[in-house]
């Protein structure tokens, strides 16, 4: 328990720090904006959630793809249960998802654009920089998330640049 008081904890406690210091660098974020979960479900669901429904004053509709991790795609069929719609988009022959599609399918009700970066199955790159750029061009509220899990420590994966929001 990194809270408590004794040795043990007071290790666990800089454990935390040195391993938020080092994943912050590698991402080229505040250590601040690192958060730990129990594992890409519980990030993906706290991503998904938290942003529908803390914006849902902001508009009702999430954008993300159909091939998406199921932790992500349950999130967005239980938020389709409490009214808010959903748009799937579905890759190509070549797997991946165009510019075109994000541009058409984001809109200013769109508060949510769910993306992975790398496909857990088949390797293929998603633009997740082409969804930033569509989200400002239709002028849309939406925050982007990004499921990199596949990703990390294979390819760079540096948040900012990419424009995403939660990562």
């Amino acid at each position: 328990n990194p809270s408590a008081l004794h040795g043990r904890g007071m290790a666990a406690e800089q454990y935390i720090r040195d391993s938020r210091k080092k994943i912050a660098a590698t991402l080229k974020a505040k250590e601040k904006e690192i958060f730990f979960t129990s594992g890409g479900t519980e990030a993906n669901n706290l991503a998904v959630f938290g942003t529908v429904r803390a914006r849902k004053r902001t508009g009702d509709k999430i954008v993300t793809t159909a091939v998406e991790h199921a932790s992500v795609l349950e999130a967005v069929a239980a938020l389709e249960k409490e009214g808010f719609e959903a748009v799937y988009l579905r890759p190509g022959r070549d797997g991946t998802i165009t510019p075109q599609q994000l541009t058409e399918a984001i809109d200013s009700r769109t508060v949510l654009v769910s993306m992975m970066l790398a496909n857990n199955e088949t390797g293929a790159l998603y633009p997740v920089e082409a969804a930033r750029k569509a989200i400002i061009r239709n002028s849309s509220p939406a925050l982007l998330h990004c499921d990199a899990v596949q990703a990390f420590g294979k390819i760079p994966v540096k948040p900012r640049r990419m424009g995403v929001d939660l990562l």
